[in-house]
Formats: C-alpha cells, structure tokens, sequence
C-alpha cells in the first residue's frame, strides 16, 4: 500500500513538473511571438503618427511596443537555448536597434520606406527564431498557436502597408505586399475556423474576427479618394487582440492535454 502511494506521488509529482515546464515553453513562445506581433505593430503606429491617424492611440502602442520588445529580447537572452537560437536572437537585435532609434524620434516620411523593410526583414528573424524555439524544445503541437498568433501579426502589417499608402509613402512593393498579406489572411483564417480541435470559446472568437474583417474588407480599397485609414487602424486593432485571446484558449488547450 505504501509502494502504492508513493509511485501515485511521484507521476503526481512528475506531472506538476511536466505542466510546469509545459507553461515555461508556451511563455517563452509567446515572447518569441511578441516580437514579430511587434515588428509590425510599432512600425505601423509610426506611419499612423505622421499620416495624422489615430494619433493618441498610435503613440500609446509605439511607447509601449519598444519596451515591450526590449523587455522579450531581454527575456530571451536568459533562455536556455543553443547556438542557432543566439545567433538568431543577435540577428534580431541587429535589424532592431537602428529602428529603435528611427521610432523614437518624430516621424519623416522619407525614413517610412526604410522602416516597413526593416520590419518585413525583423517579422522573418522572428519567425524563423520562434521556429528554432519550436524544434529546440520539441514542442509540435503548435501549429494552431503559431496559425492564430500570424493572423494577429498579418492583421497588424495589412494595417501598416494600408497607412503606409495613405501617407504616401513611396515604398514601390507595397501594394504586392499588402495584397500578399491579405491573402495569407484569407488562407489561415479558413485553416482555423475548420479545425477539428475548437471549442465552442474558440469558434465564438474566430466567428467575430471573421466578422471584423469582413468589414475592414469593405474599407480596404487602394482609391487614393476614398482611403479610411481610422477605420483598418482601429478593426486591425480588434483583430489583433482577438486573435491573441485565440492564441491563448489554444494554449489552454495544450496545457489541458498535458495535465
């Protein structure tokens, strides 16, 4: 009886220690996540800023991206990771700091065109970091997460291309790469809302978003004379945070089958 007890302690125990790490992983991934969410986020409140476009909002979210973004990068540093996962986190950090300095002063349009490359060249470092986090600690079950975490970053980056041009920002690829990123979100958007794995919270979530893009749809026209820069702001804005939430009930998800 007492053998008994102690081995049901122990996998008690184990599995405390299990969901433990389990949560460790899925923080460090969502701080990976952050910096390609933010990548685009900040880059598209500094063409908000000098476009005249939601400006007190814009200023909140740029001020609080660059620390936020510096925090995670700090974060990161201190995770236990191996040599692909450093040499990228230094990639990252080399794209990073002349932006940094670009963001924090008043925006110039003429600094617009390097900033949105920049912030394409920092979107793929940090995707291809949270990849090597993905592999380094055999976490395969992510798929749905990294799915629902790209629509928030894709939310954000359609909303900087889509200022970007109401500025007049002379950035020659724009409409392609505006064009391109809304059509990624049309193809994850379909892949989610028909996964098997959702829940009745999940659906509800993914049944708004779908919602709130087909409105900022309505607005998304290149017409020089009719852009409705406030409107994808703000929409992209719900987006992202909804498609943030999702990424965390699919988290729940994954600690849920792990307990």
């Amino acid at each position: 009886m007492k053998r008994i007890l102690i081995t049901g302690l122990l996998i008690s125990s184990m599995a405390i220690v299990a969901n433990s790490q389990s949560k460790h992983v899925l923080h460090i991934m969502s701080s990976a996540q952050e910096l390609r969410e933010i990548s685009q986020e900040v880059v598209k409140d500094y063409l908000a800023l000098g476009a005249e476009v939601q400006h007190e909002m814009a200023r909140h979210e740029i001020d609080e991206g660059i620390a936020l973004f510096e925090d995670h990068l700090f974060e990161l540093e201190d995770f236990d990771k191996n040599s692909q996962i450093v040499e990228q986190l230094e990639k990252l950090e080399e794209i990073w700091m002349p932006m940094r300095l670009i963001l924090v002063r008043e925006p110039k349009i003429e600094d617009a065109p390097g900033l949105i490359a920049h912030s394409t060249d920092l979107m793929k470092e940090a995707d291809a970091l949270l990849g090597l986090i993905e592999d380094d600690v055999k976490f395969h079950e992510a798929k749905l997460v990294n799915l629902a975490e790209r629509e928030a970053v894709l939310s954000q980056r359609i909303a900087m291309l889509y200022i970007g041009k109401y500025w007049g920002v002379n950035y020659p690829t724009l409409e392609k790469e505006f064009n391109e990123a809304k059509d990624e979100f049309d193809r994850d958007m379909k892949e989610l809302l028909t996964a098997t794995q959702n829940t009745p919270a999940i659906i509800k979530q993914l049944k708004r978003v779908e919602s709130e893009w087909e409105f900022a749809q309505e607005a998304m026209h290149f017409d020089s004379d009719e852009l409705e820069p406030s409107i994808i702001f703000v929409t992209t804005h719900q987006i992202m945070k909804r498609m943030d939430k999702v990424a965390h009930l699919y988290h729940d998800l994954h600690l849920e089958k792990h307990e």
